[in-house]
């Protein structure tokens, strides 16, 4: 998860920003696209099996989206969720889709839209309910102001079907006064 997440790129199928052993090398380092290759993946998914930690593993929500009025390019997530769910049907926890859209870049029923199609994605390739992963989101990291509060509810309107858990990013220690406090949250 964390900004460094609308940056990966998974490297199954034939992603053009991973075409390339150099190009792999390079994209180990943030800002830029960052290749995830399923033997990395796999590495990843093994020390979870083994320690039986549960994982929620954040989706790279922004791939090939360079403005927020372009639509989520759901191919590269899509061969990716196939490959998990292929190879590590049990593995993974949940599923998150993009971090913190600080900003309001993406109205939130454009984003509840890639939810939906995230969530179909899931169904399809977990079809037993029993391993499937969750999906949870859409991680909102703001100040829970009217703005704010109105983004939420609209997204969560359009997007609670696909949703098991609404996530919220706070970072209490960094602002002045009781922004986090239960009485701001309980508003969205």
């Amino acid at each position: 998860g964390g900004s460094p997440e609308d940056s990966v790129v998974y490297v199954v199928g034939n992603p053009p920003e991973c075409d390339s052993a150099e190009a792999i090398n390079k994209s180990l380092s943030y800002p830029g696209p960052i290749c995830l290759t399923m033997e990395r993946w796999s590495e990843i998914l093994d020390f979870v099996n083994y320690t039986g930690v549960r994982l929620a593993f954040g989706l790279n929500g922004m791939y090939q989206r360079h403005h927020s009025d372009l639509n989520f390019n759901s191919t590269n997530s899509r061969e990716f969720l196939r490959y998990t769910a292929q190879n590590f049907p049990n593995s993974v926890y949940a599923f998150e889709l993009s971090n913190e859209d600080n900003h309001g870049q993406i109205e939130p029923e454009k984003l509840a839209e890639d939810f939906r199609t995230i969530r179909g994605f899931i169904n399809e390739y977990w079809p037993d309910k029993t391993n499937r992963p969750l999906l949870f989101g859409p991680d909102v990291g703001q100040h829970f102001e009217d703005k704010e509060n109105e983004w939420l509810a609209s997204y969560i309107k359009v997007a609670g079907p696909y949703l098991n858990r609404s996530t919220v990013h706070t970072y209490c220690n960094t602002y002045v006064g009781d922004l986090c406090g239960s009485h701001k949250l309980s508003q969205a």
